[in-house]
């Protein structure tokens, strides 16, 4: 098991949280595209407003890039696990 910390350390392990709180599962659509993630405290939170807490930097272990067709797509930061990459996390439904 990866140590949890800061990011930087090869060897660290850090959760995704938006908003304060930690995201637990995913909503996926048909095509498998997230669309919703649900937090530790129970919110679920949409894909935009997560866009939004990561680009009001209320967020942590995620980071936006320009998809296929320029738009704004979030992205695990890189780190010691793949276990919290965004689509290794559970769903719900």
């Amino acid at each position: 098991m990866a140590k949890t910390g800061v990011y930087g350390d090869p060897a660290v392990e850090t959760k995704i949280s938006l908003a304060g709180s930690e995201v637990v599962a995913v909503k996926k659509n048909g095509q498998g595209d997230i669309e919703k993630f649900k937090l530790a405290d129970g919110r679920v939170i949409s894909y935009d407003e997560a866009i939004s807490l990561v680009k009001s930097n209320q967020s942590h272990g995620l980071i936006l890039q320009k998809g296929n067709t320029g738009q704004a797509v979030l992205r695990s930061k890189p780190d010691a696990s793949d276990d919290n990459n965004l689509d290794s996390l559970p769903t719900f439904e």
